[in-house]
């Protein structure tokens, strides 16, 4: 027993070491964070370029985003630019600084293959099967048309297209091996919207087949030589180059260092593509019909033609979200039913390290370019606020009130918080004399943690998450389930030593 003493007593001492650096975390993430900035006012007319300029700056830095590129493009032409902080590596963030797209790469995407339509190589009637040789044409994805994987309506989901995100052995190499892979991916239902990078990664194969060239060769030949887009690229290390801004993550949103993440050379077609503030800007005025280019104007008003529902305001193009520009309506809450709004293009993009955010309104000669190397981490609606309020400040009208997840909100604080209530938990286990109860509560409490670690977290934006790709996109949650898992073996192992003595040792009195 005296072993076994001993025992309970390093993981005492442990535990102790253990909630007190939890401790001094949960008081830094307190004190770390930050308000939510207010919306900004509405004037009722134009922002100034300067009040653009003041509000990226702001916002930037609330967001503690490591570096950041912003465009703000009226009638046709630049009216604001904004290249701040910086790009890693000692390297400032300029208007031709290399980022990584994440899904905004599915604009390109499309518009290859709108091109191969447009040529006559493809049709939007083509399955799978009849482009790529290895897909089986009764199989699920053989059936698979490329009206639907361009509007994510084939049956793939959500979590099947993320399940090569993260770092996983079973990773693809290539475009190629991606597709292979997909081949045998359970589909559910056709015809219903659901997002999935597999869907444009399977247009990534398809447009190598058509061509018979890499795809980065391929888009380079039908899309970015035509826009001239120099910088753009789309290899299968291109998001790896020295040249490419560096990745971040904002721990716990708190401090924002480099901080290492795989990158997926099979899902470039669907979000790891490359490009800079300046060849987006170019790409948005291209669409905007303000810029010379050698791609036919037809292939471009074709890839923002909606083709599918995505709900009662928003349908979906090839690689764009298409919507009316609801941010005109000068009263929050007006109806979008009937009123006159223009329509606009969008997409926000988003891998571990980066985020990107395209708009585009021809009609009205408006479009929004921003990209930063810092990646989403635990609140992912932080980068999709700051665009909002962007466009409303930009056009001069009122934002509405942003909506409240008290658990995104919160959770600097409270992925430390459940942490150091778990260490604490076990405490008893430690004691001289534990009561049934103490031990009871300190294993309820080792139980907890992990169910919430492993089975709440991964569903909290919706769809299951694979876990490497949770992980990978906010490290946190993996530190902290490896945490809690660790202090329940802890806790069952201190539990087993406790029934051990109540079994040889004298009765004790709860």
């Amino acid at each position: 027993m005296r072993v076994a003493d001993g025992l309970v007593r390093l993981a005492r001492w442990s535990l102790v070491t253990v909630a007190a650096v939890l401790g001094i975390i949960v008081a830094a993430a307190g004190l770390g964070q930050r308000a939510p900035q207010p919306p900004p006012a509405a004037s009722g007319s134009w922002a100034t370029p300067e009040e653009l300029g003041d509000f990226i700056a702001q916002r930037s830095a609330d967001l503690r985003l490591a570096g950041v590129a912003v465009v703000v493009v009226r009638d046709g032409d630049v009216y604001e630019e904004s290249y701040l902080r910086t790009a890693g590596a000692g390297r400032p963030v300029t208007a031709d600084t290399p980022f990584v797209l994440g899904s905004t790469s599915k604009q390109f995407t499309g518009l290859a293959v709108q091109r191969l339509i447009a040529d006559g190589r493809l049709a939007l009637d083509t399955t799978v099967a009849e482009v790529l040789p290895d897909v089986e044409a009764d199989g699920d994805v053989g059936h698979m048309s490329v009206r639907q994987l361009l509007t994510h309506t084939s049956g793939l989901t959500t979590t099947t297209g993320l399940e090569q995100w993260g770092w996983m052995p079973g990773r693809s190499p290539s475009i190629a091996d991606n597709a292979h892979a997909l081949t045998s991916a359970a589909a559910g239902a056709q015809g219903s919207y659901e997002y999935s990078n597999s869907n444009y990664d399977l247009l990534g194969a398809i447009v190598e087949e058509v061509t018979a060239q890499p795809f980065a060769a391929a888009v380079e030949e039908l899309v970015l030589g035509p826009l001239r887009l120099a910088q753009t690229t789309a290899g299968p290390d291109s998001a790896t180059l020295d040249d490419v801004a560096v990745g971040y993550h904002s721990w716990l949103e708190v401090v924002t260092v480099p901080t290492p993440c795989p990158c997926t050379p099979g899902a470039v077609p669907s979000a790891f593509m490359v490009s800079t503030a300046a060849d987006l800007t170019q790409l948005l005025r291209a669409h905007m019909g303000s810029v010379p280019t050698e791609l036919p104007d037809e292939v471009l008003a074709t890839a923002r033609e909606p083709l599918t529902t995505i709900d009662p305001y928003s349908q979906y193009g090839s690689g764009w979200v298409v919507r009316p520009l609801w941010e005109q309506l000068v009263s929050v809450g007006d109806p979008v039913d009937g009123a006159d709004l223009p329509s606009c293009v969008e997409h926000l993009g988003s891998t571990y390290r980066s985020q990107s955010y395209l708009m585009a309104c021809p009609s009205l000669g408006f479009g929004i370019a921003a990209l930063t190397n810092t990646g989403a981490g635990i609140d992912t609606t932080r980068w999709s606020r700051f665009q909002t309020d962007l466009t409303h400040l930009a056009l001069g009208t009122p934002t509405p009130a942003p909506g409240f997840n008290p658990v995104e909100s919160n959770a600097p604080v409270i992925i430390p918080g459940l942490l150091l209530a778990q260490a604490l938990s076990l405490l008893p286990l430690t004691a001289a004399r534990s009561g049934t109860w103490r031990v009871a509560l300190a294993l309820g409490g080792a139980i907890v943690g992990p169910v919430l670690w492993w089975g709440y977290a991964p569903t909290r934006l919706g769809p299951r998450l694979p876990v490497a790709s949770l992980w990978a996109q906010a490290p946190e949650l993996g530190i902290a389930t490896l945490v809690s898992t660790a202090l329940a073996l802890v806790a069952a192992a201190l539990a087993a030593t406790w029934a051990a003595s109540r079994r040889h040792g004298p009765a004790r009195r709860n």
